[in-house]
């Protein structure tokens, strides 16, 4: 599996540069497997049974939960010093429709952690984090998102730089 963290201008459904707007900025998280079976299918994620997923007949999801998540700054915001975990109730998650953000369905992070952990997202596997704090910032920012699984594998990936106005 790998898993990719990318700043996304959600007014132009494309990654961000070098600077974004509050209002428009979300950090985009994908999961996904280097695998050419899977774009045939996109209910199936990974059949390979080493892999951080497993998939079982039109479903895929996590072989093992996530048992510590966190989102980091390169720099000091929201009152946490860099480098510190963003605490959850500063950030919305969501996935489908990006381009109407009204109709998207927000959830904390705690919820979204219960729904991967009971592998209830189906074929879900981009998710965009939105701060519902503003940042105030007039430095390049990079975030950078920390995962552990149960069985001890960890994955850390970390955006591009950027400027949130």
């Amino acid at each position: 599996m790998e898993l990719t963290a990318e700043n996304y201008n959600i007014s132009t459904n494309e990654n961000a540069n070098d600077m974004i707007s509050q209002d428009d900025f979300r950090i985009k998280l994908i999961f996904s497997e280097d695998n050419d079976r899977l774009a045939f299918n996109p209910y199936f994620m990974v059949h390979t049974a080493n892999a951080a997923f497993s998939c079982h007949t039109y479903f895929g999801g996590l072989e093992h939960k996530i048992i510590d998540f966190s989102i980091t700054c390169n720099k000091e915001i929201l009152n946490t010093n860099a480098n510190e975990p963003i605490d959850y109730s500063k950030l919305n998650v969501y996935s489908l429709d990006t381009l109407n953000n009204t109709s998207n369905e927000k959830i904390t992070i705690q919820e979204w952690l219960n729904i991967m952990n009971r592998n209830e997202y189906l074929s879900v596997f981009e998710w965009y984090f939105e701060f519902n704090t503003h940042i105030d910032s007039d430095e390049n920012l990079k975030f950078k998102i920390y995962l552990k699984q149960e069985d001890g594998t960890e994955f850390e990936v970390e955006t591009s730089s950027i400027e949130i106005s």
